[in-house]
């Protein structure tokens, strides 16, 4: 009976991690980056957290500015294997604003360098 209890709880364990780490992707540029011209850059951070063992790093950057956002720049400086994912949950290119959420796995950390390019 306690097998099938911890093998429950373990299978759920395992959905809900592999349901956090499908939420969102690798990196994301956005806009036309393409003509982006380093004058119209308004924002430039460098997000580091290191990994904690059994733990998922999680972090959160916002910008908020009177120019409208045309390119947008979420870099990961991680390995894709090591499982870091980013998304925009508000604003965005189009936008004079944008929030940006970023989540590691478990037993890794995360890194991300964000540009954005407004005018």
């Amino acid at each position: 009976m306690k097998l099938t209890i911890f093998s429950i709880f373990v299978i759920f364990c395992a959905y809900l991690y592999a349901a956090k780490a499908a939420d969102g992707v690798y990196e994301i540029i956005d806009g036309d980056c393409n003509s982006a011209l380093a004058r119209d850059q308004v924002y430039h951070e460098h997000v580091h957290k290191t990994r904690l063992p059994l733990v998922s790093r999680e972090a959160k950057s916002s910008w908020t500015g009177s120019q409208r956002i045309y390119c947008l720049k979420v870099l990961n400086d991680k390995d894709e294997s090591k499982g870091a994912t980013c998304k925009v949950t508000a604003g965005g290119v189009g936008s004079t604003n944008v929030t940006i959420e970023m989540n590691s796995a478990k037993n890794h950390g995360l890194e991300f360098d964000i540009q954005i390019y407004a005018r």
